[in-house]
C-alpha cells in the first residue's frame, strides 16, 4: 500500500468508491469530471491510497486561506477498513496541512456516523458545533 497524490486517471475509481459509500458523504453523486476540476484547484489536494495500481481509498484537503483547512472527504474500501489505513491517509493529509499552518483544521461528519466521529476523535478532533449538511445534521469537529 502506498499513499500518493491524485492523478486525473484516478477520477473514475475515486468517484465509484465515493458513490459506493455515499451514505457517509455530503455529496451523494460524485462525477469523475467534478473530481478532475476539484483537483485542479490550487486550494484542494487529494491523496490516494493505492495497492497494486488500484485505488483503495482517498482523502481530500481544502484550504481557502491560512486561517482554516478542512479534511474530507475520506474513504477506505470496505474490505480494507479496520487496518489503520484511514488513519494513515488522514495523517498524510494533516502533514500536508501542517505546511500551510492554518489556525484551524476541521472536518464535518454526519451526526448519524458514529464510527466516523470516533475515528476523528482518535486523531485528536473534538466537536465544536452542529450544522445542517444537505438536510442532515452534521458535526463540525476541530483538531486539538
Amino acid at each position: 500500500m502506498k499513499i500518493r497524490s491524485f492523478k486525473e486517471s484516478d477520477a473514475e475509481a475515486v468517484a465509484r468508491l465515493s458513490n459506493e459509500n455515499s451514505e457517509f458523504f455530503q455529496y451523494i453523486d460524485v462525477r469523475p469530471d467534478y473530481l478532475k476540476c476539484m483537483c485542479l484547484n490550487p486550494s484542494f489536494k487529494m491523496f490516494i491510497l493505492e495497492d497494486a495500481g488500484k485505488v483503495k481509498g482517498f482523502c481530500g484537503v481544502s484550504y481557502s486561506n491560512r486561517r482554516m483547512a478542512e479534511i474530507g472527504p475520506i474513504c477506505v474500501s470496505k474490505a480494507l477498513r479496520g487496518k489503520g489505513l484511514g488513519h494513515k491517509l488522514a495523517l498524510r493529509a494533516i502533514k500536508h496541512i501542517d505546511k500551510i499552518k492554518p489556525a484551524h483544521v476541521i472536518i464535518k461528519v454526519k451526526a448519524s456516523n458514529i464510527a466516523g466521529q470516533d475515528f476523528f476523535k482518535s486523531l485528536g478532533f473534538f466537536t465544536i458545533e452542529a450544522v445542517d449538511m444537505n438536510g442532515e445534521h452534521a458535526l463540525v469537529m476541530e483538531k486539538q
